[in-house]
């Protein structure tokens, strides 16, 4: 292991243990891709409108070889821009694999892939079975077999996009109708969101199996090391539901999902922080991920969302293009300590500018607290 990766573990293990730091974990994404799958010429021959996608239509050997040039451009990139993350692999993650591996179709759209509907409302707990005569198991253990043997150690398997329970319940029945369920039958519905629950567990360990320990710990798919076994999870459906629906639904199955693992992380958008108090109720929930998404107002006024992660005692990992004043307010507002940002730039001059406003920034900042 080569200095620079010991110092960037170094790092990382502060971020968890939310000690003091001198700055938060930095990361820049620059160009900005709108449409990140459009850049991956084995997913690209495979985005024409409204296709069904097959598992037999992924060629993992073609995604291994795009994943090792995006790599190296990475690679590139940090030499010019600073980046405190380390890099990891991932099977193919614009494939929905929780709702195609549950029995979902899947279809390509012109720059993205979407599942379609298999069960009706509100859904049959029995039928989600994960055999392994699955095609779509059997292409995902493809993925992780074939890069494990080719990235090893250097670039462990870390998890892909893996769905939470209330993203892949509408998915299996429809939104309108998982909402609907909610209503109409909560029985029927917390018994299908329990099993997508147990199911999402298997295929996190199934996962873990394939990846590589750095240090005694494993890498998160943001580039963060972890001290020990790692689930990073989403429920953008957390939008559709009420504060009252997601403590009585969700909070129990993520609570019994976040047991299984040592460190834990979920994503969010600005549409479910109605829910944010309910989730940060989760104990064994270490990190939150949080965005600004395209089209959204600046970010002050949900400065104390962002604040209340903290309190709670959570890392904070937050993604998003900024502008110069939305980081001063950033920076001003929350505690150093736990804070990561991944922030997007145009060029490697903006990301260079804006990585030393945030030095400058936090130098003054701490200066200040002593």
């Amino acid at each position: 292991m080569d200095a620079l990766t010991l110092e960037k573990i170094k790092l990382h293990d502060a971020f968890w243990k939310r000690e003091l730091m001198a700055r938060p974990l930095l990361s820049f994404v620059v160009g900005g891709d709108k449409f990140p799958y459009d850049k991956m010429r084995a997913a690209r021959a495979l985005m024409q409108h409204n296709l069904t996608i097959t598992p037999d239509m992924l060629d993992v050997d073609a995604f291994a070889d795009q994943t090792e040039e995006e790599i190296i451009q990475s690679a590139e990139s940090c030499s010019a821009v600073p980046s405190d993350m380390l890099h990891g692999v991932a099977p193919f993650g614009g494939i929905p694999w929780m709702e195609c591996l549950l029995g979902c179709g899947v279809k390509a759209m012109e720059h993205s892939f979407v599942s379609t509907p298999c069960q009706k409302s509100p859904g049959n707990p029995g039928k989600l079975i994960l055999s392994e005569d699955n095609p779509w198991l059997q292409k995902y253990t493809e993925f992780l077999n074939k890069y494990e043997a080719r990235f090893g150690e250097r670039y462990p398997v870390t998890e892909t996009l893996m769905r939470g329970c209330l993203d892949v319940y509408g998915a299996l029945i429809g939104q309108e109708e998982m909402v609907f369920a909610f209503f109409d039958d909560p029985n029927a519905a917390f018994a299908m969101l329990s099993r997508i629950s147990e199911l999402y567990v298997e295929m996190v360990k199934l996962t873990l199996k394939h990846s590589y320990r750095i240090a005694g710990g494993m890498l998160h798919p943001y580039g963060i090391w972890s001290p020990g076994t790692v689930n990073q999870f989403q429920e953008d459906l957390a939008a559709l539901i009420t504060p009252e629906q997601m403590e009585r639904f969700v909070i129990p199955l993520h609570n019994r999902i976040c047991a299984q693992f040592d460190i834990n992380g979920i994503h969010t958008h600005p549409t479910s922080y109605h829910v944010m108090p309910q989730q940060l109720t989760v104990n064994l929930l270490r990190l939150v991920q949080a965005q600004k998404d395209e089209g959204d107002p600046p970010i002050f006024d949900r400065i104390s969302v962002l604040q209340s992660i903290q309190k709670a005692g959570k890392c904070l990992h937050f993604i998003s293009d900024l502008t110069h004043y939305e980081i001063a307010e950033l920076l001003d507002a929350l505690e150093l300590r736990g804070l990561s940002l991944t922030i997007r730039a145009q060029s490697n001059a903006e990301a260079m500018a804006v990585y030393e406003q945030i030095c400058v920034t936090c130098d003054k900042k701490r200066r200040n607290e002593l």
